[in-house]
Order: C-alpha cells, then sequence, then structure tokens
C-alpha cells in the first residue's frame, strides 16, 4: 500500500502550519467491502458479514437486556494480520461482533453498555460451529450472509477529534482540512458503504468519540450537556487516548443492516484492553448523518 503524501497535500491546502501534526495523525485501516453470498458456501470460521456465526463449542449466542442479539460481523484474524501494520490486532483468532438491533443502543451512557458484544474465540476450526439464530430473534435483526474483501486504506482523523482539536485550526484551516478529508475519501471510493477496521472512523456526527466512550464507560451520560459538565470529566478526559476504534460497520446495503436513520456503529476498545484480549469492556457509539 502507498502511503499518501499528506505531507504535500496539506502544503497545497494551506495547511502548511500544521503539515507535520497532520501526517503524525495518519492511520492505516482496514476496509471491508461485502459481497452478498449464500451462508452454505463459507467455510467454518471463514470472515463474513451477517449470516450464522460459527461460535466455539460451548460458547452461547450473547443476550442483550431486550433478547438475541444480533449478529454483525465474523472476523477470521489469520486473514487481515499481514494488512495489520500497526500489529494492534491479535495475529490468530476469531471476532464476532453483535449488537442489540432492536433497542439500539447510542451509546450515551452507562445504562446502555449491554446492547453490543464483541467475543474473540481461539481454537481449531473443528471446535466451532455453525450456530443459526435463536427463535427469538426478529427477523429484522436475521441479515443476509456477505463475503469480506479487505484491503488498506489510509484514514485520518474527523474534525472534533482529540487529534483535530489538539491542532488548533483557523477557520479557514478547517475547510481546507474538511477539503482533504472529502479527496482521501473519494480516492478510496465514498459512493459505496464505509465498513472499516481499526484507522479512524468516518464519523457523521462529530469525531469526539473517544472522548464520549471515556466517560460513558466511567458512569457519565453524554447524551446531554450535563454529562460533560460533571466535575470528574477534566481527569476522566485524560484517558480519551487510550480508545482506539476497532470496528465500524455502515448501514449495508448487501446484509440488510440499518443502524438508526442509515447510520454507522462504532466499536470502540482501550488500547490496553485490546492488548490483553480483554473484549468485556469494549463500547459502543451509533451515528446517523
Amino acid at each position: 500500500m502507498m502511503r499518501v503524501d499528506v505531507m504535500e497535500w496539506a502544503r497545497s491546502r494551506d495547511l502548511s502550519r500544521v503539515a507535520k501534526l497532520i501526517d503524525d495523525s495518519l492511520m492505516n485501516s482496514i476496509r471491508i467491502r461485502c459481497t452478498a453470498a449464500h451462508d452454505d458456501s463459507f467455510e467454518t470460521c471463514r470472515s463474513k458479514i451477517g449470516g450464522a456465526p460459527d461460535l466455539l463449542h460451548g460458547v452461547d449466542w450473547p443476550l442483550g437486556k431486550d433478547g438475541p442479539m444480533a449478529f454483525v460481523a465474523q472476523l477470521n484474524m489469520q486473514e487481515v494480520s499481514h494488512l495489520d501494520t500497526a500489529k494492534v490486532l491479535p495475529p490468530k483468532g476469531v471476532l464476532h461482533f453483535f449488537y442489540d438491533n432492536v433497542a439500539q443502543r447510542w451509546g450515551f451512557g452507562p445504562d446502555d453498555y449491554g446492547g453490543w458484544r464483541v467475543l474473540y474465540s481461539i481454537g481449531d476450526p473443528r471446535q466451532f460451529k455453525r450456530t443459526d439464530p435463536p427463535p427469538g430473534l426478529p427477523e429484522e435483526s436475521r441479515f443476509l450472509a456477505s463475503s469480506a474483501d479487505f484491503s488498506n486504506e489510509w484514514t485520518l482523523p474527523p474534525i472534533g477529534s482529540l487529534q483535530t482539536e489538539r491542532m488548533r485550526f483557523t477557520n479557514s484551516e478547517t475547510w481546507a482540512y474538511i477539503d482533504m478529508l472529502n479527496d482521501l475519501s473519494t480516492l478510496y471510493g465514498s459512493d459505496e458503504q464505509i465498513n472499516r477496521l481499526i484507522g479512524h472512523p468516518d464519523a457523521t456526527q462529530g469525531g469526539g468519540m473517544q472522548v464520549e466512550c471515556q466517560l460513558a464507560s466511567n458512569g457519565l451520560d453524554v447524551g446531554s450537556s450535563s454529562g460533560y459538565a460533571d466535575p470528574r470529566v477534566p481527569e476522566l478526559k485524560k484517558g480519551a487516548d487510550d480508545w482506539i476504534m476497532l470496528l465500524q460497520m455502515d448501514s449495508e446495503n448487501e446484509s440488510g443492516m440499518m443502524w438508526g436513520d442509515m447510520g454507522r456503529i462504532f466499536y470502540w476498545i482501550r488500547k490496553q484492553d485490546l492488548a490483553r484480549l480483554d473484549f468485556t469492556k469494549v463500547w459502543l457509539v451509533l451515528q446517523c448523518s
């Protein structure tokens, strides 16, 4: 994958003052493109979006507060490890992503925890079993299967993120940076659904998701301004940089997924939890345009 010449892009857009900061913020991402496929065509543990998951023997289908959760994606780490240039993902094993598609929690506060699950399993494929959805799972939470094709893409932080806030853009620099984000998106195909593993998010309602995850996971309700006014915020925000995006899933036509009003769901995890392979503290944010 050729590295995007962000320094040159920035200078050509009158962003010379912050060109080095922008270049330092560039992150590799693994783009996921979906193609409709029949569930029976998948080998056990192969990466897929929707369909029926292959769960390790003894692992139950996750339940949320509203009953069985929708199965979102199954990602085999061996299929993507060569694209993980930063080596932040486990080199083997299978990640399963679930979401309570009935309640569609936004991730605004502590009460939303339990509205999603990420399972990590490792073992021989013969230890996994294709698992049909539980009878109580609604039809709108049973997504069609799609194959997952992976490729590398460079990503830049969205406006409103911790990284861009530290750049302290002037008004003209803000618009110049937005133009650069749009050009980068066009380069990789912005007219498609944008699903990605790691990297910067394609935010639709502001890029402050790291802070949102940090505050909400520590007991504050950030669904209104009162949560940000809590006296604990300054101390808690010091840990916001620990959060990195694990998975971004778009409203996906091929699978029938619809998050809010054509929105996206973002699974976030702290770097130290990912290093420990602890996926129990993952936080999710739902955003709509």
